[in-house]
């Protein structure tokens, strides 16, 4: 009862939160693209790369499609705006820790009261950061719901359906390999079935989930190789460019008081670990270690903030663990969880004032591209949901080629065609585009500046630099 009662008022309150909290990210627009296309058309093709990467005005092959089909789907129940995008997401977030909470009541049921199911559970529901994920347009929490399930399925040696479900773990983000470790130690460890027969059934399931994806691909081959392949280049890229002390500090970034975070989810492993006795399965506590171990080499291996959330489930059990004996820590860590989604509220809606500066911030961006057909955007918040809304024939391109690791050949044409570049910050603009705008004889520049400080990710003051091209007019000689 209580679960279902958080959830509800955490439901209303994502509602409230709408567009708004946590703002707009380029990622969201990313996923969201596609998955309107194809609702419309029936092709999951990128308009928004469409003349910056290879393929994008017919196929999107740079991610794992669950999501944005799923997403798709959506839209012929409900509008299709980012609100009800993000709503979506939030959806499958509490059907995962649901579905993690049944699979905790059933397996703690000897050595643990199962009432500490209903505590790791509401002490995900009030994570600030799983939350924050959960309300963005983004597939980890799809990639969360079919991992954690894959991992509980191969855990009760259904191992065929722990195949298909790994393979839609993958199919809604790469990240999901990272849920095979734990599988991979569940299939090791048992001893009821060959285990030829295990990795058969598991390699079988996912191999049918996968199969579409793969057949897709195949033909397109060569831009599949392109658009996944720059991802993959720039995830290592940031792998060699950030330092273990970037990685630790990526890790707490998406919290507020990172440093008492810290401390709390090291009490948190410390405790637990001590208390792992407490589960009398081998096999359930091994599996948890791997499990957890699992999800930190993947975010490790990307060093994207996003990916931190992948550890919270874990994490939880450990803290049911650590908390078994300890009422004192218990109510300690459930208060500072509580304390933290509180503070989340007062900062956003109040201290930051989101609703108002979000509102001030996209007036001032629907000013600065009047008129323009074409416009290049580099913002954060990222204002394209609400240009699309005021000028439906606009053109808006995201520019994420200038973080990908392509020839210039593939965009150049498409950016010098553009009425108007917009930053956050001028000097991450891709190089060729510096070249093009740095001319003042064609680009007017404007720079404007809005007191914002955003307690996380601690991005403030907002800045806009606008590049706008300056027609000239044939003069007609007499």
């Amino acid at each position: 009862m209580i679960l279902a009662l958080i959830s509800l008022l955490l439901i209303i309150f994502s509602i409230y939160l709408g567009q708004y909290v946590p703002f707009v990210w380029p990622d969201e627009v990313l996923f969201f693209n596609p998955a309107f296309e194809w609702y419309q058309s029936g092709e999951l093709k990128t308009t928004v790369l469409e003349g910056l990467i290879p393929g994008m005005e017919k196929y999107t092959l740079w991610m794992s499609p669950l999501y944005m089909i799923l997403l798709g789907l959506s839209f012929h129940i409900w509008d299709a705006s980012i609100a009800n995008a993000r709503m979506l997401s939030y959806f499958i977030g509490i059907i995962a820790i649901f579905q993690f909470h049944s699979f905790l009541k059933t397996e703690l049921k000897i050595g643990m009261n199962k009432s500490f199911a209903t505590i790791a559970a509401v002490y995900l529901l009030i994570d600030v950061l799983l939350f924050k994920v959960s309300h963005t347009s983004r597939m980890e929490t799809l990639c969360i719901l079919m991992g954690l399930t894959s991992i509980f399925s191969a855990y009760r040696c259904h191992y065929f359906k722990a195949g298909i479900l790994l393979g839609l773990s993958i199919l809604s983000h790469p990240f999901g390999v990272f849920y095979s470790l734990p599988i991979v130690y569940l299939w090791f460890e048992q001893k009821s079935i060959s285990h030829f027969k295990t990795i058969l059934f598991i390699s079988i399931g996912s191999l049918i989930a996968l199969l579409p994806w793969i057949i897709y691909i195949i033909p397109k081959l060569d831009l599949f190789i392109i658009q996944f392949g720059a991802q993959l280049a720039r995830k290592r890229e940031l792998f060699e460019l950030f330092t273990q002390f970037d990685k630790i500090r990526i890790y707490f970034s998406g919290y507020y008081f990172p440093i008492l975070k810290l401390i709390s989810i090291l009490i948190i492993l410390y405790f637990g670990s001590i208390s792992l006795g407490l589960i009398p399965k081998k096999r359930l506590r091994n599996m948890l270690v791997v499990w957890l171990i699992a999800m930190l080499i993947g975010f490790y291996s990307s060093s994207e903030s996003w990916y931190v959330v992948h550890s919270t489930f874990p994490l939880a059990i450990f803290f049911i663990l650590a908390a078994k004996e300890r009422i004192w820590l218990k109510n300690s860590i459930l208060a500072f969880q509580g304390f933290l989604f509180i503070f989340f509220i007062y900062s956003s809606c109040f201290q930051e004032n989101v609703f108002t500066k979000t509102n001030q911030f996209n007036q001032k961006v629907l000013e600065l591209s009047q008129g323009k057909n074409k416009i290049y955007s580099q913002l954060i918040p990222d204002p394209y949901f609400m240009l699309k809304e005021k000028n439906p024939n606009a053109r808006v391109y995201e520019f994420i080629p200038g973080e990908l690791s392509i020839s210039s050949e593939f965009f150049q044409k498409t950016i010098e065609s553009m009425d108007l570049f917009l930053f956050y910050d001028e000097s991450l603009a891709n190089s060729s585009i510096k070249e093009l705008i740095y001319d003042n004889t064609k680009y007017k520049r404007e720079e404007w500046e809005m007191d914002y400080q955003s307690k996380v990710p601690g991005k403030g003051p907002w800045k806009i630099f606008s590049y706008e091209k300056i027609q000239t007019e044939s003069i007609e000689i007499r």
